[in-house]
Formats: structure tokens, C-alpha cells, sequence
């Protein structure tokens, strides 16, 4: 009733007590370490595929980021975490991240039925194969789009990979595909988000007032956790590679 969210993430372990500008060394503008795990309304437990694992690293500690909202009356949190360590070197590893709409441009006019953001650069230093998405908004959610944009392509071409037509902030899943979505160079994943900033939104905390970036649940958001993994050389091109026969320009 009170958890707003928990994530599971990795950290530098300290003995001391985390200050607020440890916090902020941690976070940043972006939560750009490693996420371990989440508990969202409706998210069921992650489990990766089999051979796969996430690292964490030597030194590092695993932090629980506890988002409570306050309703009045005293509760209990029984929260358990749990993870697997595997036995065997996994065969691929797992990366995770959060990408947000930036807090400095993230504004909500008050009485907005249809009020639209993207965020269109969120690329990778590597050809990736993603395993899932999860987006993430607030109460005034109304919708979210995943497109892949191939930026090389003249003109350029942009492919819904993932639409949320009707959010609904209780039922938050880990989308997973069933085949892994391959990003490779000079392509990007954009994000666009719409909400209901209105006394129609029977979800709406507060239709008399604009809205900015916030932790609370009558703030809002706009995120998409990422998980991926690093690409394999294309099967034509591995055979390529194997007898020495690759075309100019293709090493």
C-alpha cells in the first residue's frame, strides 16, 4: 500500500553512512549504475534466461533504494530480497540502465489532456541485443511508445518496438522479447510519453496544478529501464571471418 518502488542496485560499498552528496555521486542527473532488480506495482520477479548473468563488481555493495508514500496510518514494509548466484561462469553477461526525460525540461501544464514528451538519443557504445524494457510514469500517465530510429538510413526510419496505449501505473511490467532487439550503430531508441493532466483522469492527484519531475506519485516521471546484452557477429559475417573471406570495409 505505501511502496511507491524498490530497486536493487550495486554501489561503492563504504562503512560509513551514505550522505546526500553521496547520494548524488551515486545517481547523478541519470541512476547510471547497475540495476539489480525492482519491485514496482504488478512486476513480477525477474528471472534472466538460462546462461545469463548480471556482474557485480569487486568492491562494490548492493543498495535497496526504498520509495515510500505515507497514507495516514503506520505500516509494516516485508520486503525480502533474494538473489541467485550463479554457479557456473555465465555465458553472456547483463547490463542494465535507467534512461529519464531530463528534470530541467520535464514540465506539465495544469489542465493538459493530451500533453506529449519524448527523448530521442538513447544509444549504445556497442551493437546490443536488448532482453526487455519496462517504461515508467506516474499517476497522470496516459500512454508510452518505444521506437527504434536507424539514424544512417536516409531518410531516417523510425519502428515502433514496444506501445503502452493505456497506462496504468498499478500494472508496471518487464516487457521481454522473444527474440532479442538488435541495436546496432547509428541507431537509438526514442521515448515519447503522454498524459492526462486533467479532472477527467480519475487517477489525477491534483488536476489545479502544473506538474514537474518528482520522486512523489503526484509528481511524475518518465523513464525506460533498459536490459541488454552485447551482440554476437552476424552469423554471415562469423563465416566470414572463419575462412578469411571478408569483404572490404566489413573487418
Amino acid at each position: 500500500r505505501t511502496v511507491h518502488h524498490l530497486a536493487i542496485h550495486e554501489f561503492p560499498y563504504s562503512e560509513t553512512p551514505l550522505t546526500a552528496v553521496d547520494l548524488v555521486k551515486i545517481y547523478g542527473l541519470e541512476i547510471s549504475n547497475t540495476i539489480l532488480g525492482a519491485y514496482v506495482p504488478g512486476i513480477a520477479p525477474r528471472v534472466l534466461p538460462p546462461g545469463h548473468a548480471i556482474r557485480i563488481k569487486k568492491g562494490m555493495g548492493v543498495m535497496m533504494d526504498a520509495h515510500y508514500t505515507p497514507y495516514g496510518t503506520p505500516e509494516t514494509d516485508v520486503t525480502r530480497l533474494g538473489i541467485r548466484i550463479t554457479k557456473t561462469p555465465p555465458k553472456r553477461e547483463v547490463f542494465s540502465r535507467w534512461f529519464y526525460r531530463s528534470r530541467g525540461r520535464f514540465f506539465i501544464p495544469k489542465g493538459a489532456g493530451h500533453h506529449v514528451m519524448t527523448r530521442d538519443d538513447i544509444s549504445f557504445d556497442k551493437d546490443i541485443e536488448i532482453l526487455e524494457m519496462r517504461p515508467h510514469l506516474h499517476a497522470r500517465g496516459k500512454s508510452f511508445l518505444v521506437e527504434k530510429v536507424s539514424y544512417a538510413e536516409k531518410p531516417t526510419k523510425t519502428e515502433p518496438v514496444l506501445a503502452v496505449p493505456r497506462w496504468d501505473f498499478n500494472w508496471q511490467y518487464d516487457y521481454k522479447f522473444k527474440t532479442p532487439l538488435r541495436l546496432k550503430g547509428g541507431e537509438a531508441l526514442k521515448i515519447s510519453a503522454a498524459w492526462d493532466n486533467t479532472k477527467f483522469n480519475p487517477t489525477n492527484p491534483n488536476p489545479d496544478s502544473d506538474v514537474i519531475f518528482g520522486e512523489q506519485t503526484d509528481d511524475e516521471m518518465m523513464g525506460l529501464l533498459v536490459m541488454w546484452r552485447e551482440a554476437e557477429p552476424d552469423t554471415e559475417l562469423k563465416a566470414e571471418r572463419k575462412t578469411g573471406n571478408v569483404p572490404q570495409g566489413r573487418r
